[in-house]
Order: structure tokens, then C-alpha cells, then sequence
């Protein structure tokens, strides 16, 4: 994980749909997984909240680019 250059982020389109085949699955931890799903909204990400994900425990996201990413209590 890394921040690209501002230069190149502006170019950056983002993706319509999330890449959901990918062989790969970050899985992050928090304390406090509502207000991480609030802050990564505010962000652009768009959040994959699934039937069987507790909403207070966890969440998937996908970044811009449509990467797919876990997010669950610490």
C-alpha cells in the first residue's frame, strides 16, 4: 500500500464497478468500524456491506480503483 503522486491520483478515473474476482483481500482493523465506514465514504470509497457482515463488526470497500478491501473490529 502506498500514496501515488498527487500528479498522477487527478488522473486517476474511478472504477464503476468493484473487482470482485481478484485473487488478493486486504483485511484492515479498527476500534470502531462505524465511523471508519463514515471516514472512507467521505473519501469516495464505496462500501460493500453484505448480508452477512454485522455492520457494527465489519464491512468490504471498494478504493477507486475498485479494489476490494475488508474492513472489521480490532
Amino acid at each position: 500500500l502506498h500514496a501515488i503522486p498527487k500528479e498522477i491520483a487527478r488522473e486517476v478515473q474511478p472504477s464503476p464497478e468493484p473487482r470482485e474476482s481478484g485473487a488478493v483481500k486486504f483485511m484492515l482493523s479498527t476500534s470502531d468500524v462505524p465511523a471508519e465506514r463514515v471516514r472512507l465514504q467521505s473519501l469516495g470509497a464505496t462500501i460493500l456491506q453484505r448480508a452477512w457482515q454485522n455492520p457494527e463488526e465489519s464491512f468490504d470497500a471498494a478504493d477507486l480503483e475498485g479494489n476490494v478491501f475488508g474492513v472489521h473490529h480490532a
